[in-house]
């Protein structure tokens, strides 16, 4: 425990300070920790949740697709000719929230999102309110079972209770993007 203690530290210096690759280190790290301790491989493999595994390597390649073929450009683009007014802030509100339940990386997601705020409202006085409301609603959507969170929390979960602990997490981040972007998106509506 102690050593993958260590190793973390050891880890996180060589990516901040080094600038060393991160996969390279990560591997690393790793093939120095198995070395040393000699873990059983079966039992290793046996107590991945490969399920969650494969849902999120499933998403990072969609992810990847998103990206390669600009999707994510084409939204960009279509968001800039909105405007900047109420309809803008309801889009960018609830685009953001259905984005980062599709969609496992939600700094992607403001990766997108921030920037086209910041371009429409710059000199606006309400660029904090606009930013609350796309902001938050994309922060409350980690828990659902398809983003990297949610999936975490379901594969560490009791067997018998994943299906309905899915269900359950599902039904709040589903209604949690209905709900919070329209209650958020109605100060900077009221005050333009």
């Amino acid at each position: 425990m102690w050593c993958s203690g260590l190793g973390f530290v050891a880890f996180v210096l060589l990516v901040v300070i080094a600038k060393a690759d991160v996969g390279v280190s990560a591997m690393c790290l790793v093939a120095l920790l198995q070395i040393a301790f000699r873990p059983s491989e079966r039992a290793l493999l046996s107590r991945l949740p490969w399920s969650a595994m494969l849902l999120l390597c499933g998403l990072l390649t969609y992810l990847g697709l998103m990206q390669k073929v600009g999707t994510i450009d084409s939204i960009a683009t279509v968001l800039h000719g909105l405007g900047a007014g109420s309809a803008l802030v309801l889009v960018l509100a609830y685009l953001t929230a259905m984005l980062c339940n599709i969609e496992s990386s939600t700094l992607g997601v403001l990766g997108l999102m921030t920037p086209i705020v910041y371009t429409a409202f710059a000199h606006s006085p309400l660029t904090f309110w606009v930013t609350a409301a796309v902001t938050v609603p994309a922060a409350l959507m980690v828990m659902n079972p398809i983003h990297v969170a949610g999936t975490l929390i379901i594969s560490n979960s009791a067997v018998e209770q994943q299906e309905a602990l899915f269900r359950r997490l599902l039904t709040l981040a589903v209604s949690l993007a209905i709900i919070v972007p329209g209650l958020l998106a109605i100060i900077p509506i009221a005050l333009l």
